[in-house]
């Protein structure tokens, strides 16, 4: 809450320094500026239980979202993802972060591509992206939809109009406030410019560990796991007819691509993943499990350092790798599928 109260003694909260003696560490504040207006509500009470229980809250609407989107849903493996996959639940509740706000809406976008109301869901998209900017991606899932050129720029442009219409509002009311915000996505305290490590765990900033101060092998890496992204999910629309499987798969993949993935931010690639491995059987269901919640608790309590050391690399970026691990899996089980 140290942006809340730097703004409330009329400081700049994007400015590091205004903010240093609330929070005590360097935590810059990095939502849009009317986002300052929600948080006030949970600064008035001053008690970060309050917060928590808002989170509670929050899942239980996902799990509901979720329930209606379907006829059958599997409320205990979805139950188990949003409380175990990637460990990323735990990193909210530690931080009091903002992810499960996203998650969410996640749900709520899922529930209403399931009822055909697309431009609803854009609008969704759009509303997310104003809470902080990477969710904009997402919006590339649409055009994995089996639709028209013009249906899905008009899709894309909702979401991109949702988050315009927000911003240019915050900015008549408080156009310094919304140039400092600017000039803080570009400036030396970026969050695109943080360091990784388990902190933030953002597959970009593993290849950069892989190859420290070498941009070129880094950049290489990086550029080559784009493309096995992206070929993936061409190779998975080729082979697929259902249309929410393949934007969901989409969707996954846009959060493969992300610049940013911070722990807490794991949670929401769990809608996409439930509903993409929904119907395995139990045993390849265990294996997903296995991956995705069990992999990234070993690492972070870090069990196997009583037997042998494991590579730090392994360590600060399990949540990374349970990413590829399940993003591999439910690629191969799709072409497995395909070509019995």
């Amino acid at each position: 809450m140290g942006g809340v109260d730097a703004f409330n003694q009329n400081k700049d909260p994007y400015i590091l320094a205004n903010i240093q003696d609330y929070v005590g560490d360097k935590l810059p504040y990095v939502y849009p500026p009317h986002m300052l207006i929600f948080f006030e509500i949970f600064y008035f009470f001053q008690n970060i239980e309050i917060y928590r229980l808002f989170i509670v809250l929050l899942l239980a609407t996902s799990v509901y979202f979720i329930a209606k989107s379907e006829d059958k849903p599997d409320y205990i493996l979805y139950i188990v993802l949003l409380v175990t996959g990637f460990f990323s639940a735990y990193w909210n509740f530690l931080t009091g972060n903002f992810a499960i706000m996203s998650l969410f809406l996640i749900s709520v976008m899922f529930y209403l591509i399931k009822k055909d109301k697309f431009k609803e869901s854009a609008f969704v998209n759009g509303l997310m992206t104003s809470i902080t900017l990477y969710p904009m991606i997402f919006s590339g899932a649409f055009l994995t939809l089996k639709r028209s050129y013009k249906e899905i720029l008009t899709l894309i442009g909702i979401a991109g109009i949702t988050f315009g219409a927000i911003f240019v509002v915050s900015y008549i009311f408080n156009p310094l406030l919304a140039q400092s915000f600017t000039q803080s996505l570009i400036g030396n305290e970026s969050q695109i410019k943080d360091t990784g490590g388990m902190s933030n765990p953002t597959p970009y900033l593993m290849f950069d560990y892989i190859a420290p101060n070498n941009i070129l092998i880094s950049g290489a890496i990086s550029l080559i796991y784009i493309g096995l992204v992206l070929g993936a999910l061409y190779l998975f629309t080729k082979r697929n007819t259902d249309p929410f499987k393949i934007y969901t798969f989409g969707f996954l993949s846009m959060f493969m691509l992300l610049i940013r993935i911070k722990p807490y931010s794991f949670i929401m690639a769990v809608v996409p993943v439930y509903f993409l491995i929904k119907d395995y059987s139990y045993k390849l269901k265990i294996a997903v499990l296995l991956s995705i919640s069990l992999f990234p608790f070993l690492m972070y309590k870090d069990f196997w350092e009583k037997f042998f050391p494991l590579p730090d690399l392994i360590i600060y970026y399990a949540q990374s790798i349970s990413l590829f691990a399940i993003f591999a899996i439910i690629w191969y089980e799709n072409m497995r599928t395909k070509n019995r």
